[in-house]
């Protein structure tokens, strides 16, 4: 009686211990769930929060350069690229002025890239690729460094690197850069004073005697 009391205990035990080992993994499976479910809602918020789509620096460029994300609708990927155009601009100012307070001092050194860039949507994390960013830094530097003579060649460099950084993104209309940061010398203006006239020379009159013929 007892063997037979001890036995139904037993299976009893393990059939509990069967139960219960279900119940905590069914219990793993929906956290699991869950929690895979709110990952990917913070990941949808993310993609659709901010001016930019939650994307920033060198996935803001790569998106600008080759292909939009899925899932953005054109026209507000266009609106996307219109306040991109902005933050290009700025982020190549704040690298030509770098540039020239480390010209200043002497003290060059390696540009930020990425670097926060203040728009007016709010601050970026902006990259963009290391040989523009070396020499729109250079640009700044010699700007301030360099002989006169030598100007128009860095506005050049300032104007080529720049257009590539636009032409990059896929923009076909940009400014150029040496006419915003480092403009060069302004025709003279024309003279307001009018000049004064010049008297005809007047011709000796002849004598009333050495005009009588003889």
């Amino acid at each position: 009686m007892d063997g037979i009391l001890l036995a139904i205990f037993v299976v009893g035990l393990i059939i509990i211990l069967i139960f219960l080992i279900y119940l905590v993994d069914r219990v793993n499976l929906i956290e699991r769930e869950t929690r895979a479910h709110h990952v990917g809602g913070a990941k949808a918020t993310n993609l659709s929060a901010g001016p930019y789509f939650g994307m920033g620096g060198r996935k803001l460029w790569d998106a600008m350069t080759e292909h939009p994300p899925s899932g953005i609708d054109a026209a507000e990927w266009a609106n996307v690229r219109q306040r991109y155009a902005l933050a290009l601009q700025l982020h190549i100012e704040s690298i030509f002025e770098e540039g020239q307070r480390d010209g200043q001092r002497g003290m060059l050194g390696d540009p930020k890239n990425p670097r926060v860039i203040s728009t007016p949507d709010g601050n970026l994390e902006s990259w963009l690729p290391p040989p523009q960013v070396k020499a729109l830094y250079q640009c700044g530097a010699d700007s301030v460094t360099q002989a006169e003579e030598a100007i128009m060649g860095v506005r050049a460099s300032l104007n080529e690197s720049g257009k590539a950084l636009y032409m990059q993104a896929g923009f076909t209309q940009f400014p150029n850069q040496s006419d915003l940061l480092l403009p060069g010398p302004l025709p003279p203006l024309p003279s307001l004073v009018d000049p004064q006239p010049v008297e005809a020379p007047v011709s000796p009159t002849p004598a009333a005697g050495a005009m009588r013929r003889p």
